[in-house]
Order: structure tokens, then C-alpha cells, then sequence
């Protein structure tokens, strides 16, 4: 099979170059900020997990403090039954 040619863009024109150096430029201005931007939410959404983490700590505690009452409660009424 013959292979298609490449098709190279066609080169731009002398005005053009100018405008294009100016939106690369202006993009590489943006880069820093936009990472910048996502250290700081990667930061935030690190804090947020350890506080979600904490609370899920809590939450099981009291979760077993809550089984520990309850099974002693069964226990007592089990022993009030059989006496």
C-alpha cells in the first residue's frame, strides 16, 4: 500500500507569530497559578480527609460504647426473665 504524504501545516504568517508568542507566553503565566491552585485544593482536600478520618474514629467509638450498653441491657432483662 503507498502511503499518504504528510500534510505539515502550512507556515504562518510573519503577523501571526507575534500573537501566538504572546497567548504561549500567556499560558506559561497561567501554568504556576494553576498549579499552584491545585497544591492549595490538594492540601485542603488532604485536610479534609483527616478530619473526615477523625470523625469516623469518633463514630466507631461510640458505636461500640452503644453495642457494650445494649448487650448488657439484654443481658439484664435476660437475668430478670429467668429469675
Amino acid at each position: 500500500m503507498a502511503r499518504k504524504p504528510n500534510k505539515r501545516p502550512q507556515s504562518r504568517s510573519p503577523r501571526a507569530a507575534p500573537q501566538i508568542e504572546a497567548a504561549a507566553a500567556s499560558a506559561a503565566r497561567q501554568r504556576p497559578a494553576a498549579s499552584t491552585q491545585r497544591l492549595e485544593k490538594s492540601a485542603g482536600l488532604v485536610a479534609e480527609l483527616a478530619a473526615a478520618k477523625g470523625r469516623i474514629a469518633q463514630l466507631e467509638k461510640c458505636h461500640s460504647e452503644v453495642l457494650r450498653r445494649l448487650e448488657t441491657a439484654i443481658e439484664a432483662v435476660h437475668k430478670l426473665l429467668e429469675s
